[in-house]
């Protein structure tokens, strides 16, 4: 055991707390507010009405195709303007769930509900956890983008899914990643494997849904079951 006696103080730190090698991924609220899609509406109609490049509006809201659209879909408007503006409306959390191109979010995983939203431990828990007893295979909640595919400190193997309009997933602690950054991905893709990498107390998901950067209970967007 004398190799134990050669590592340094430091290094220990980093091996306990699980940091060496670990990017730092920051969810940074994104200034915009939300349009409900009218009948009549074009891209070009909203992006001159908003004063935004169309092709910029398309990334913003991850539309390959403008025929994707159906009224009362919401797009996002980035904009540092006041969500006031005419036409502008609240994300709907009242609602069960919601659509991104047409598109409500599934259960990214088969397993059992095992941990909430809220306070836990006398911390917030920012998501749900999944058990493994239905399979270890995780899938996108909805289309999208990667947006990170790496280590997370806390949540190790993690990967981050943009669905435009300002929403994101995350999903932690997985054992593998089968996507890469920037790679577009379906919905019901499986995008990894669920593991305990991180902080983790066994093999289980962690799932969370954020709008414009901030934490939302990602039971109020998913399909009861």
């Amino acid at each position: 055991m004398t190799w134990v006696k050669k590592i340094s103080p430091f290094l220990w730190f980093l091996l306990l707390f699980g940091v060496v090698g670990c990017a730092e991924y920051r969810f940074r609220p994104e200034p915009g507010f939300y349009y409900e899609w009218q009948e009549g509406d074009s891209l070009e109609k909203i992006a001159q009405e908003y004063k935004i490049d169309r092709i910029e509006l398309m990334r913003k809201n991850t539309l390959i195709d403008p025929e994707d659209l159906e009224v009362g879909m919401l797009i996002f408007i980035p904009s540092t303007k006041a969500a006031a503006l005419v036409g502008g409306v609240r994300f709907p959390d009242e609602k069960a769930s919601f659509r991104l191109a047409g598109e409500g979010l599934i259960w990214p995983s088969k397993g059992h509900l095992s941990s909430k939203f809220g306070k836990r431990w006398g911390r917030k828990h920012e998501g749900i956890d999944m058990s493994s007893d239905q399979g270890l295979d995780i899938h996108a909640a909805a289309s999208g983008v990667v947006d990170f595919a790496g280590r997370q400190r806390g949540y190790g193997n993690t990967l981050i899914l943009n669905h435009g309009r300002g929403i994101q997933t995350l999903y932690g602690h997985n054992k593998r990643l089968l996507v890469r950054k920037g790679q577009r991905v379906r919905k019901g893709q499986r995008i990894s494997l669920m593991g305990k990498s991180g902080h983790s107390t066994g093999v289980h998901l962690h799932f969370e849904v954020r709008v414009r950067g901030e934490a939302r209970d990602p039971l109020r967007y998913l399909p009861s079951r």
